[in-house]
């Protein structure tokens, strides 16, 4: 955060990763430094650039389902089942760092849903330390000082209801889901890991039996001006192409939208994140400020 705040007040653009902030005092000071400075500041969510989500978001946006019902999402993993040892990510069990499976793989995960389904009235939370210990693939053991398991049961503006899943330590782990059900219909959209690697979108219509595969439209699969086609080979080279360049476009275009998520964005997730917390502590639903406020 010292580091993001540095560039801010210096007037440089900024891209920074997930978590945005360790505290609200953190992620208020960086937003509005961003504000003041009138720069391009954007959060990484590759997700929010891969074919498979853009087009989700575009069937989403077209009424697909009608109104929503209830929305089921995972990111389920297990990269804290027995890590190498010299594991990169190590700094994730720091007590310190500010990371746990929710501010991280989490956050990732609430960026798309808000940006597919809107806005969060109240959260319900259970965050928990589920490995105490970390043991190394070599015999290192090491504690684990963050939650790497979060449970979260959400009200939703639009009417809907969702539960949200993250986990770095579950066995055979999925990777990601979103399981949206409509009276038009059900959509789910998967992907390995924490994604957008192999993203696939499933389709069922109102009364259907099963679940559909929906081919990717090509539309979806190339950006104007960017010398790139999204991949299957190499499925993370395009949505971080994509990226980087609407981030370069918004900073020759002074349009502070084009890239995103923005830091208005990131606060408003964080707002959530942090709500989710709360909850936990004090076993009560918390309501989550709207963007507006």
């Amino acid at each position: 955060m010292p580091l993001v705040l540095e560039a801010l007040r210096a007037g440089k653009h900024v891209m920074q990763p997930l978590p945005f902030a360790q505290t609200l005092v953190q992620g208020h000071a960086l937003l509005a430094a961003s504000r003041t400075q009138k720069v391009v500041a954007a959060v990484e969510n590759l997700h929010r650039y891969s074919p498979t989500f853009l087009q989700a978001k575009a069937m989403l946006d077209g009424g697909i389902l009608g109104n929503v019902f209830t929305i089921h999402a995972h990111v389920r993993t297990g990269i804290l089942l027995n890590p190498s040892a010299g594991y990169v990510y190590e700094w994730i069990t720091d007590a310190a760092s500010g990371a746990s499976a929710l501010r991280n793989f989490g956050a990732h995960l609430m960026h798309v849903l808000t940006w597919l389904f809107g806005e969060v009235d109240a959260v319900c939370a259970d965050l928990r330390t589920r490995l105490t210990q970390i043991r190394y693939a070599d015999g290192q053991v090491k504690d684990n000082g963050t939650e790497d398991s979060a449970l979260l049961l959400l009200k939703l503006t639009n009417g809907a209801t969702a539960t949200v899943d993250a986990s770095w330590c579950t066995t055979a782990g999925e990777g990601l889901l979103i399981d949206a059900v409509g009276e038009s219909g059900r959509l789910q959209i998967r992907a390995k890991g924490l994604g957008p690697q192999a993203a696939e979108i499933r389709w069922a219509e109102r009364g259907a039996e099963r679940l559909m595969k929906v081919a990717i439209e090509e539309r979806f699969r190339h950006v104007a001006g960017l010398p790139l086609r999204d991949a299957p080979e190499e499925p993370r080279r395009f949505p971080l192409a994509a990226m980087c360049f609407a981030f370069a476009e918004a900073v020759r275009e002074g349009d502070a939208q084009r890239a995103h998520p923005t830091f208005d964005e990131a606060s408003y997730v964080m707002q959530i994140v942090e709500a989710a917390y709360r909850s936990h502590e004090t076993r009560t639903w918390v309501p989550v400020p709207a963007r507006s406020d």
